[in-house]
C-alpha cells in the first residue's frame, strides 16, 4: 500500500475543530514532557501529584483528585505507581481514619527537586514558539476556555490558582453550562 501524504489530503473539516487542535497540543505537550524528564522516569500526572503532595501534603487522595483534575481511577492508579515506587506514602488521616493522608517520602522529594529544571525546561520548550507576551496570552485563553467547561468532562473541575490576570466571565463562558445540561438530559433520556 502507497504511504499517504496528509498534505495532499486536506480535512479542513477535522483540523479547524478546536478538540483536534487541543488533542494534538495535549500530545506535543505529553511528548516533550516525557523525552526532557526520560531521566527520571515521570509522566506529567506523576509530576503533577507528587508537585501537590509536596505543596499540599499531607493531603487526601480526594483532594489530589479535585486539585488536578484527575477522574477517581486515574487518581487511584498514579498514587499506587508512586507508593510502589516509594515517592510517596499513604497513611490513615489522623483526623479521619475512614481516609488516608499521601506525603512525600524522602525518595520523592529527591526526585521532585532532581526533576524541576527539567520540567522547567519542558515548559519552556512548549512555551518557545511565542513570544511572552503571546506565551501569556495563550495560557490565559486555555485557562478561560477550561474555566468555560469546568463540569462537564468526567473529571472535576480544576480551581486554577496562577500568578496571572483572573479570568473574566464572558457571555461565551455560559457554552460549557449550556452543554452540561444536554449531557445531563441526555443522559436521562437513555
Amino acid at each position: 500500500m502507497a504511504k499517504s501524504n496528509r498534505n495532499a489530503h486536506p480535512l479542513p473539516e477535522i483540523y479547524d475543530r478546536p478538540g483536534f487542535q487541543i488533542r494534538r497540543a495535549h500530545q506535543n505537550s505529553v511528548s516533550v514532557f516525557l523525552e526532557t524528564l526520560k531521566p527520571f522516569d515521570l509522566t506529567p500526572t506523576q509530576f503533577g501529584a507528587l508537585t501537590m503532595v509536596s505543596r499540599w501534603g499531607p493531603v487526601s487522595q480526594i483532594d489530589l483528585a479535585r486539585s488536578l483534575g484527575f477522574d477517581r481511577s486515574t487518581t487511584a492508579l498514579v498514587v499506587r505507581l508512586l507508593v510502589g515506587r516509594r515517592l510517596i506514602a499513604r497513611m490513615a488521616d489522623p483526623k479521619d481514619r475512614r481516609k488516608f493522608a499521601l506525603t512525600l517520602t524522602p525518595a520523592g522529594r529527591k526526585l521532585l527537586d532532581g526533576c524541576r529544571t527539567a520540567a522547567e525546561e519542558a515548559r519552556l520548550a512548549l512555551l518557545a514558539p511565542f513570544s511572552k507576551a503571546e506565551a501569556a496570552e495563550f495560557l490565559r485563553l486555555l485557562r478561560r476556555f477550561n474555566a468555560a467547561f469546568d463540569g462537564v468532562s468526567r473529571a472535576p473541575p480544576v480551581v486554577q490558582a496562577t500568578t496571572s490576570e483572573p479570568i473574566s466571565r464572558s457571555k461565551n463562558q455560559s457554552a460549557g453550562k449550556a452543554i452540561k445540561t444536554r449531557l445531563v438530559k441526555a443522559k436521562t433520556s437513555l
